[in-house]
């Protein structure tokens, strides 16, 4: 972990003026952040453990209905196989219609191509599929920055569903108003209440195919927070991690992540029950295991997390 340079020292990727880490875990390298999952931090996460109770952190396939940026509903069908056998087939699944996972295939940063210079072209770039994330296997300390509860604490009316933009110094705010210290190889649970809000309502337009919702700011400084404190990822119950809409002027907090940084982001995460359970336990760390689907080369994945605690 040691030879990990701090966010300021990495290198500017050419004109789009963002620092990317290729190449600080070696040429080749396909696991960028989930580097800092080792058996060492497996064991901290399993440290966590005190009851042994289950929390699930994923929505039901269909439960965004109807669902976000456009996107195919799941078609789900059951049948009779026989007089005596029963069988479903999922006959359509856009993997990232619910709680799920973006790989680091999922986006490009412009003509300098996905993490480590992959072009759509390369044969290679397949290797940064989501199937990454199961074979190395996401066993993770999990700390729940609960923002609601803090925003609630400091008489703050933030409402999920407004284009709050959530920066660093919020976060580390947050985190310390809890007495939550983050240690590397942590996955970073954003809870902002928009899970919770959808669940009273659905968003206020139904044909909106991208709400506006609170999220991460999209500055480099989030960047920076995330980087340095070696989080293995990120994860929020809102629909894109970052602020909608974006800010051009600020830019893309997926094109700094995925592509430049390495580090995979959760989408629509339920995160309320777990926080219900924090609130009352009086902490904020958990152990996460997720295991997202192992189709090789696949974009993203459905989630299927769950926190032990």
């Amino acid at each position: 972990m040691n030879q990990v340079p701090r966010y300021d020292a990495l290198p500017p990727l050419g004109e789009l003026g963002i620092r990317h880490a290729w190449g600080v875990w070696g040429e080749g390298d396909r696991l960028g952040t989930l580097n800092h999952l080792t058996d060492a931090t497996t064991m901290a996460a399993l440290a966590t453990v005190r009851h042994g109770r289950r929390i699930n952190l994923s929505l039901p396939l269909n439960f965004i209905a109807p669902p976000l940026y456009g996107r195919n509903p799941v078609e789900h069908v059951v049948f009779d196989r026989n007089r005596n056998m029963v069988e479903d087939e999922v006959r359509r699944l856009d993997p990232q219609v619910s709680s799920q996972w973006d790989s680091l295939r999922h986006i490009r940063a412009s003509a300098y191509g996905h993490y480590g210079g992959l072009t759509a072209q390369d044969p290679a770039v397949g290797e940064l599929g989501v199937h990454v994330l199961v074979q190395h296997g996401i066993v993770a300390r999990g700390i729940l920055v609960d923002l609601p509860r803090y925003w609630g604490a400091h008489a703050l009316p933030i409402d999920p569903f407004e284009p709050h933009a959530i920066d660093a110094r919020e976060l580390e705010s947050a985190l310390a108003w809890q007495r939550t210290s983050p240690q590397p190889g942590d996955l970073l649970l954003v809870r902002t209440g928009w899970i919770g809000r959808y669940r009273n309502g659905g968003v206020p337009q139904a044909d909106l195919a991208m709400p506006p919702s609170t999220g991460l700011s999209a500055a480099e400084s989030t960047a920076r927070f995330l980087w340095d404190n070696r989080f293995c990822a990120v994860v929020a119950d809102n629909p894109a991690v970052e602020v909608l809409p974006a800010d051009p002027a600020v830019g893309s907090l997926h094109r700094r992540l995925i592509p430049a940084l390495g580090m995979p982001l959760g989408e629509l995460w339920d995160l309320d029950e777990l926080s219900e359970w924090c609130s009352q336990a009086g902490r904020h760390e958990v152990c996460v295991v997720s295991v997202p689907l192992h189709l090789p080369g696949a974009v993203a994945s459905p989630a299927n997390a769950m926190a032990i605690v």
